[in-house]
């Protein structure tokens, strides 16, 4: 009975979460920059910085996935143009908060798959995309400087003296509300949509929000071998169609499909597009919408990660395997997929790693991996199965 208590709490271990602090400015990707020179690269690990470490930096090319984000007081973070950070994801949303006098510039793309929340004096700059799933809420003093593509899809909350700038390439789309108070200002000739009520302690910024269309809802989610995608107004004016527009980089838009829309309306509209040829990996999309003289306004985007890979449809053969054998995965991923196997002992100590494509992909047994029991984690974009294996 011991042995399998012994057995079931670390078991249990593999899966707990594990805190990575930031000591130093500097690079991401520099071990030298974290306590105990491991760095936050997975879902499973929350980040937090030291006050006042300065500038971190993700270069171009890089991408990390973490759990909970704590920067605090005095500290700056910088996505670079072509790299990446998501903070949760789809099925484990994460926050992202920030001390006072914090400073987040994304030049790339970042998602937060929960809320971010701000302290008192924030800046933001967006120049590349940034995705929020839940709330953006900031504090006092805040200033949100748009180039960029910002999506909100709860609500912007900010303090008094919020101010946002939307430069004349800048979009910001909000699924809900507005509520920013007293001396808030909204300035720029980007475009601003939001789908809720406006709020701003008497400031005047809710009237300098433009409202092309109405719109209140864009999503898009990934199916079986498609990706639909759903939109609501509310009211419509001289509205002519709809262009559904795919990127694979945040930046670089094509065409993908049109709708016609209602011209002039003041009801509830559902509309809906099926993209029946998605790319795979995480994809945007974005709605153009043109009026019958030609004018146009951009909605969105949203982000959407496609893949064949089921969690069910996740299996590894032969189970029980002879040691120094290989074994089989199976996942049902195209090739260009990229799809990551983590073997581990029963006391969560990861023991070999390998990158794989592919519907069925083959890896060989390392020669220290005695017989006994084993945890094997397959990820496949979102999707992650942990199983046992095996060894005999």
């Amino acid at each position: 009975m011991k042995g399998l208590f012994f057995l079931v709490f670390n078991v249990v271990f593999v899966f707990s979460i594990h805190a990575q602090v930031l000591t130093s400015g500097g690079n991401w990707d520099n071990g030298s920059n974290w306590d105990g020179g491991n760095i936050g690269d997975d879902i499973s690990e929350d980040v937090s910085f030291d006050n006042n470490i300065g500038t971190v930096t993700i270069r171009d090319g890089f991408s990390y996935t973490v759990g909970t984000i704590q920067q605090n007081n005095g500290n700056t973070l910088t996505v670079s143009s072509t790299g990446q950070l998501n903070i949760g994801s789809a099925s484990d949303a994460k926050d992202y908060s920030v001390g006072n006098t914090g400073v987040i510039n994304v030049y790339g793309t970042m998602t937060v798959w929960g809320k971010l929340s701000p302290g008192n004096d924030l800046t933001l700059n967006v120049t590349g995309i940034l995705i929020i799933k839940g709330d953006l809420d900031m504090g006092n003093g805040a200033a949100l400087t748009v180039s960029g593509d910002v999506q909100i899809d709860g609500s912007l909350k900010g303090g008094n003296n919020t101010s946002v700038e939307i430069q004349s390439s800048g979009n910001v789309t909000i699924g809900q509300d507005i509520d920013v108070g007293n001396g808030s200002t909204l300035v720029g000739a980007g475009t601003m949509s939001f789908s809720g009520s406006c709020s701003d302690g008497g400031s005047g910024f809710c009237a300098g929000a433009p409202l092309p269309i109405e719109l209140l809802s864009f999503n898009g989610q990934a199916l079986d071998n498609e990706v639909r995608l759903v939109w609501q107004t509310a009211s419509e004016e001289n509205n002519d169609y709809f262009t559904i527009e795919r990127s694979v980089d945040g930046k670089n838009y094509a065409e993908v499909g049109t709708v016609p829309g209602a011209g002039t309306s003041f009801e509830r509209l559902n509309y809906s597009f099926t993209d029946t040829d998605p790319v795979f990996g995480q994809v945007y999309y974005r709605l153009k919408q043109t009026d019958f003289d030609g004018n146009f306004e951009y909605f969105g985007p949203v982000a959407v990660y496609f893949t064949q890979v089921r969690e069910y449809g996740i299996s590894l053969y032969p189970n029980p395997v002879a040691m120094g054998s290989t074994i089989h995965v199976k996942t049902g991923a195209d090739e260009q997929e990229i799809v990551d196997v983590k073997i581990f002992d029963t006391h969560g100590h990861l023991l070999q790693e390998d990158e794989l494509s592919g519907y069925t992909s083959s890896i060989t047994l390392q020669n220290r991996l005695y017989p006994g029991v084993y945890l094997v984690q397959v990820t496949a974009g979102h999707v992650q199965r942990m199983m046992r294996l095996n060894i005999q």
